[in-house]
């Protein structure tokens, strides 16, 4: 699908404009821009932000997602086609984005970041997201993978 084609079937708030088979969204910021989040993606989010990507991921389904988050998130999708975008670039596209007041804005961003995520990680087949018990469960699970690390860690 071409940008042209991209642009022209997104609508004029941010809107999600899928390509299933290539796991990407597009999203309409100062301009139309396609989101992907491939490995690389997920890697530099984590790197950059300090935080896993999948309990970021888990706990904003549940909780929302924090203003750090958001910007991170919006510029790992988009560091595919613009490597040399800066978080505070993406701060700048987020306060330009259309919607009334920040929490708006933000909310906008996430559904085509949510869309491409989705995508590029569960595949075409759209996944409920995990049970807050689940949640808890895979907390408690790092939790005690960290503690015994640090424990091996001390060790040596």
């Amino acid at each position: 699908m071409s940008d042209t084609e991209r642009e022209t079937q997104a609508d004029e708030n941010c809107a999600v404009q899928s390509d299933e088979l290539a796991g990407e969204s597009t999203i309409i910021l100062d301009r139309a821009r396609v989101l992907k989040f491939n490995n690389r993606a997920m890697r530099r989010f984590q790197e950059a932000s300090g935080e896993s990507i999948i309990e970021v991921w888990m706990v904003g389904l549940h909780g929302g997602f924090g203003h750090k988050q958001v910007t991170y998130l919006l510029w790992a999708g988009l560091l595919h086609a613009e490597r040399s975008l800066t978080v505070e670039d993406v701060d700048e596209l987020i306060d330009n984005a259309k919607g009334d007041g920040l929490a708006e804005k933000l909310n906008a961003v996430m559904k085509p970041v949510t869309e491409a995520f989705n995508l590029a990680y569960f595949g075409k087949k759209k996944r409920p997201p995990p049970k807050k018990e689940d949640l808890e469960a895979a907390r408690k699970l790092l939790e005690t993978i960290g503690s015994r690390r640090s424990g091996l860690l001390s060790a040596r």
